[in-house]
């Protein structure tokens, strides 16, 4: 369930089954609705002398329902507000999917929040929300997103480093990553936390943010031999985008797993870290590019001798170096 803007009578409605019966402490609920000019004293008293609180909550909703969209609205800030007393959590269970009504009113939007947000965004965050070490659930990622969604002035500058997001709370995020800047390390980030994650996440959605998996050159080996498993489950061939945090003298440890993945990659791209465009960085990228491709041209010919010209072919296809197949081997006697 996504942050919304649907109407207070339809959210009541859509949640309906699962109000009855889940609501808790309903003298809480109808002293607030009295309070706040929802219900009447015989409205009250008619509620109370039902005989059972499953037949108090439907004459709840269906009093509040009735009323129209200014009773709904105010029942959902009354729930909003005593949620710790009015609704039952029920315990998580790896596996299962229940309906949770704390998530459910965390993602309603109450409409006097969000010149709130929009403010806080620009006058006390200055467009950028960091998150970077945290481990995020469904409910705080439900609140960033809605609280991005509210920043149409400027998009919003998102810090995911080393963050652990459940599938839940990756999709809370989707719904508001077209206010956010796709640049930088976020959309390498973002497959990070995919990949390394236990869960089935939508790996289709995420493709189709920029069109590219990302993965970074020198990452751990778990995440290439993933990434691997994800374009081996797509229908067509993946865009792939390498990134440099830093030069690699050394032999790039993942040679095997990029290896596998050839077959399944139409296109690479590659990337360095900003400070690479500093005059001092000149040429750096294209010396990483080069080094990774006769890398990789070295683990070809001595793991795969019988294949070796046809992943050659490969690797030419998808670097920019200016080489052929009768010089590589000449080349990588260099390289050695």
């Amino acid at each position: 369930m996504a942050c919304t803007s649907q109407s207070a009578e339809g959210y009541i409605r859509s949640a309906r089954r699962h109000l009855v019966g889940e609501l808790k402490n309903l003298t809480v609920i109808l002293e607030n609705l009295y309070q706040r000019g929802v219900l009447c004293d015989e409205e009250v008293s008619k509620i109370q002398a039902e005989k059972d609180d499953y037949d108090k909550t439907r004459k709840i909703l269906d009093s509040v329902t009735n009323k129209g969209e200014k009773a709904c609205y105010e029942f959902l800030k009354i729930i909003d507000m005593t949620r710790k007393r009015t609704l039952v959590r029920h315990p998580l269970h790896p596996g299962t999917k229940t309906f949770d009504l704390h998530h459910w009113i965390s993602c309603f939007s109450f409409k006097e929040d969000t010149e709130t947000n929009a403010n806080y965004l620009q006058d006390k965050l200055d467009y950028h929300l960091d998150l970077s070490g945290v481990s995020v659930d469904p409910y705080p990622c439900c609140a960033v997103a809605y609280v991005v969604t509210q920043s149409e002035k400027k998009k919003i500058c998102l810090n995911l480093e080393d963050v652990v997001i459940s599938e839940q709370g990756m999709r809370q995020l989707f719904e508001c990553f077209k206010n956010v800047q796709w640049s930088g390390p976020l959309p390498r980030l973002l497959w990070e936390i995919f990949l390394i994650n236990e869960e089935q996440m939508d790996f289709v959605r995420l493709l189709s943010l920029d069109g590219n998996l990302h993965l970074l050159v020198d990452g751990e080996k778990k995440l290439f031999e993933s990434a691997v498993e994800v374009m081996q489950r797509m229908h067509t061939k993946v865009n792939v985008c390498l990134y440099w945090d830093k030069e690699t003298p050394a032999c790039h440890s993942q040679c095997e797993s990029l290896l596998k993945a050839l077959p399944f990659i139409s296109s690479l791209s590659f990337r360095g870290p900003v400070s690479w465009r500093q005059e001092k960085y000149h040429g750096t990228l294209e010396r990483e590019q080069e080094r990774l491709f006769m890398d990789l041209c070295l683990k070809a010919a001595i793991q795969y001798k019988e294949k070796n010209k046809h992943i050659l072919k490969w690797l030419l296809l998808l670097f920019p170096v200016k080489t052929d197949i009768d010089n590589i081997f000449l080349d990588l006697f260099e390289h050695c």
